[in-house]
C-alpha cells in the first residue's frame, strides 16, 4: 500500500489541467489563435461610448466578472537580474517556463532531460532485465527537475524565494483588452512560446480559454472583465484579489453598482473563499447574480482519490478493458472517433509480463510520491480547495499533521469550515440580499478509471454532487434504485433518465444539469453549458431552473453543434459557395431546407444528440454525394458506422484476449 500512494499523479494532473489545455491546442490547431476579434469600438473612449446601448437592471449597468479555472490565468515566472529588473523565466530551450494553457509548459525541459540522461542505468536496467532498484528515486529526481520551479514548502509558501509569480491581469473591460497586445502571441514570435496564446490581442487570447463573445455582443465588450489568479496560489488571497477587482476596478470604471460572477471550474474554490470573506458583509450587496458553470464546489474525488492512493492501476485486467477505452471518452468528439483505440491498446498492454508491469507501477509511485505529489500537490493550499470536504479530515491528518506543516494547515483547515457551511451560507445569502445564484453541471459521465471512485457521475473531471452543490447521483451507466425512488414524496427533481436527484441540492430549484457535459467540452461547448450561463446572466426573467428558466429545461443534453456550424460556414450560408456551384430546382430546395433544419436546431433549448448527430450526418452525406466536399470535421453516416464497428470489434477482442490470459 505505501507504494500506491501518489501512483499516476502526474496523469491526473493532467486530466485535472485537461479542459485548459485541451483548449489551447484546439484553439491553436483550428486557427482561432490566427483571428482577432472584431468590436465596434476599438478604442477605449469608443468601447465605454457604446455603455448606454447595452443590458440595465433596476436602470442600472450589470456588468460581468468571469472568474476562470485552472491554468486559464496567464502567470508568468520572473527572475530579477543584477540591475533589480524582472526577466521573464526562459529555460536553457528556449521555452518559457509558466503555469498556464498546458500543463507541459511548467516544465523544465533541459534540466528534465539532462537529469533523464544521468539517471538512465535504473531505467535500462530495468526494460532489460525487470529490475526496479533506484528506478523510483531515479524518477523522483527527474520530476524534480523538470518542476522544481513551482514547488511548495511545508508551510505553503512557494519554495523558490528567488523567483517572482505574477498572473498577468486585465485591470479593464474586454473592450479595452481588444485594443491591447497579446503577451504570449509577443513571445511567440520571439521564438518562446509554441501557440500563438489565441491571437495578437488580449480578447483574442481569453476568448482562446473561456470563448465569451455571445455574451460580449449581447450586453457590450465594455460591460464583461475577465479576472485572473494563479492557479497554484491560496484561495483566501485570491478571493481578497477578486473583491478589490470588484471594488476597484469594475464599479469605478462602469459607475454600476452592482456585478454579476461567473465562476469555472476551479474558481468554485474562490467562490468558497470569496462567501467564507464577504458573505455576511456590504460587499455581497454588490453582486447581482452568481453562476456556477461546472465549478468544484465540493473539490472532486479524482484529486482525494490520488491522495488516498484509492486507485484501480493494479488490476490490470480493469487497464485493459476499461481505463484505457475510457480515457478516450474523455470528450464528446473523441469518444465518438477513437473508443475503439482504446480497446486496441488494451490487447497490447496485455502482452507486458504482470511482473514487470507492477514493478513499473511500484517505482512510478515511489518517485512522484517523493517529489509531485507532496511538493506540488501536497503543499499547495489551492490544490488542498480541491479536496471533497467528506475526506478532508482523513487527508489532513495524514499529510499535514506535523509541526512544519502548521501554517498551511490553518489555512486548510479555514477552506475546510467554509466549505462545509456552503450548504448553509449559499441558500442564506440568496434569501438575506437580492443575489440570485445558479450552477449549471455536467453528469453521467464517470470520473476517469484510474481512480477508485470511478462509478460517480461527473464530468469527468468533477463529481455531479459537487457542482451541483449536493445532489444525488446514481453510479455512472446505472439508475437510481427503486428503493430510493419509493421514498420520496416530489419525483419532480428526478431526471427522466432516473440518474439525478436535485432534491438533495441546498439549491435545488437554481440547478442545471447537462447530461454528458464533459470538463473537456466547456470551451467548446458555446451550444451547451456556455451558452446557458450566457443567457441565465444576460436575461433576469430567467429566475430559477424550472419554470421562469427561459426555456431551458432543468435537465438538458449535450450536443456536439461544432461539425453544424462547420458545414454552415463552409457551404450552407456561404454565397461564395452557393455562386460557385449552380443547382437545379430540386437540389436547391434540399440544400436550403438542410439549412433551415440546422438553424432550427441550433435555436433550439431542449437539446438532443441522438438528433444532432443525425442531422450531422445527414448534411455530411449531402454535401459529399452532390459537391463531392467533405471536411475532418464533420462525419458522413458511411464513417459514422466505420468508428462504431471498429470500437466494436476491438472491444470483442480484447475480452477475448482478457479470457485468453485469465486460462
Amino acid at each position: 500500500m505505501f507504494f500506491k500512494k501518489f501512483l499516476s499523479i502526474l496523469i491526473s494532473l493532467s486530466l485535472l489541467f485537461s479542459a485548459t489545455g485541451f483548449a489551447s491546442v484546439s484553439a491553436h490547431a483550428s486557427g482561432l489563435d490566427q483571428k482577432p476579434i472584431s468590436i465596434e469600438g476599438r478604442s477605449a473612449q469608443d468601447a465605454f461610448d457604446r455603455l448606454e446601448n447595452y443590458s440595465y437592471s433596476d436602470g442600472n449597468l450589470v456588468p460581468a466578472v468571469v472568474v476562470g479555472g485552472l491554468m486559464q490565468s496567464i502567470t508568468y515566472i520572473y527572475e530579477t537580474n543584477e540591475e533589480g529588473q524582472k526577466e521573464v523565466l526562459v529555460g536553457d530551450d528556449g521555452n518559457l517556463i509558466m503555469e498556464s494553457g498546458d500543463f507541459a509548459f511548467m516544465f523544465d525541459n533541459t534540466a528534465m532531460i539532462k537529469t533523464l540522461l544521468r539517471e538512465l542505468w535504473p531505467i535500462l536496467k530495468f526494460f532489460f532485465t525487470g529490475d526496479n532498484e533506484g528506478l523510483g528515486a531515479a524518477i523522483g529526481r527527474i520530476l524534480d527537475a523538470a518542476l522544481q520551479d513551482h514547488y511548495f514548502d511545508a508551510d505553503g509558501s512557494r519554495s523558490r524565494k528567488d523567483l517572482i509569480f505574477e498572473a498577468e491581469r486585465y485591470d479593464y473591460s474586454l473592450a479595452v483588452a481588444a485594443t491591447k497586445e497579446n503577451s504570449l502571441r509577443k513571445y511567440n514570435e520571439a521564438g518562446l512560446y509554441k501557440y500563438g496564446g489565441g491571437g495578437p490581442t488580449q480578447l483574442d487570447y481569453i476568448n482562446s480559454q473561456i470563448n465569451v463573445s455571445e455574451y460580449c455582443e449581447l450586453v457590450g465588450y465594455e460591460n464583461v472583465y475577465y479576472f485572473t489568479y494563479e492557479s497554484f496560489g491560496d484561495p483566501y488571497k485570491t478571493a481578497q484579489d477578486l473583491n478589490d477587482y470588484v471594488e476597484n476596478i469594475v464599479k469605478p470604471q462602469t459607475g454600476a453598482d452592482k456585478v454579476n460572477l461567473v465562476f469555472i471550474s476551479l474558481g468554485g474554490t474562490v467562490s468558497t473563499a470569496f462567501f467564507d470573506l464577504y458573505g455576511d458583509s456590504p460587499q455581497m450587496q454588490s453582486i447581482h447574480k452568481i453562476i456556477f458553470a461546472n465549478s468544484a464546489l465540493d473539490g472532486s474525488y479524482l484529486l482525494s482519490d490520488i491522495l488516498y492512493a484509492d486507485l484501480n492501476l493494479y488490476d490490470k485486467n480493469f487497464i485493459c478493458t476499461k481505463l484505457l477505452p475510457d480515457l478516450f471518452t474523455m470528450n464528446y468528439s473523441l469518444a465518438k472517433s477513437y473508443t475503439w483505440l482504446g480497446y486496441m491498446l488494451g490487447i497490447f498492454l496485455r502482452l507486458l509480463p504482470e511482473k514487470w508491469f507492477f514493478s513499473l507501477v511500484d517505482s512510478v509511485a515511489q518517485g512522484i510520491r517523493a517529489s509531485v505529489g507532496e511538493k506540488l500537490v501536497g503543499n499547495c493550499p489551492m490544490m488542498w480547495a480541491l479536496v471533497p470536504n467528506a475526506q478532508y479530515d482523513t487527508l489532513a491528518s495524514d499529510y499535514l499533521g506535523d509541526s512544519a506543516h502548521a501554517p498551511l494547515r490553518e489555512k486548510t483547515d479555514r477552506f475546510y469550515r467554509a466549505q462545509s457551511a456552503n450548504s448553509v451560507t449559499i441558500p442564506k445569502i440568496m434569501q438575506e440580499t437580492d443575489t440570485m445564484i445558479f450552477a449549471v453541471c455536467g453528469y453521467g459521465l464517470p470520473l476517469p478509471s484510474l481512480a477508485g471512485s470511478y462509478n460517480m457521475s461527473s464530468d469527468f473531471v468533477i463529481h455531479a454532487a459537487s457542482q451541483s452543490l449536493g445532489g444525488s447521483f446514481a453510479p455512472y451507466g446505472e439508475k437510481l434504485p427503486q428503493s430510493y425512488l419509493a421514498d420520496l414524496e416530489d419525483h419532480s427533481y428526478i431526471s427522466p433518465d432516473k440518474n439525478a436527484d436535485l432534491s438533495t441540492s441546498c439549491i435545488p430549484d437554481n440547478v442545471f444539469l447537462i447530461k454528458g457535459q464533459s470538463h473537456l467540452d466547456l470551451q467548446s461547448g458555446l451550444d451547451s453549458v456556455i451558452h446557458l450561463c450566457v443567457q441565465i446572466a444576460y436575461d433576469d426573467n430567467i429566475t430559477d431552473a424550472r419554470i421562469n428558466n427561459g426555456g431551458f429545461p432543468q435537465y438538458n443534453e449535450y450536443r456536439e453543434t461544432a461539425p453544424i456550424k462547420a458545414m454552415l460556414r463552409k457551404a450552407f450560408e456561404n454565397q461564395d459557395f452557393i455562386d460557385q456551384n449552380p443547382m437545379d430546382a430540386e437540389l436547391e430546395r434540399e440544400f436550403f431546407a438542410l439549412r433551415d433544419q440546422a438553424r432550427d436546431l441550433l435555436a433550439q433549448r431542449v437539446w438532443s444528440a441522438a438528433q444532432t448527430d443525425a442531422l450531422t450526418n445527414k448534411m455530411a452525406d449531402f454535401l459529399e454525394e452532390n459537391f463531392d466536399l467533405t471536411g475532418s470535421s464533420w462525419p458522413t453516416s458511411s464513417q459514422e458506422t466505420t468508428r462504431q464497428n471498429a470500437t466494436g470489434v476491438f472491444s470483442f477482442l480484447n475480452r477475448m484476449v482478457e479470457v485468453f490470459f485469465n486460462l
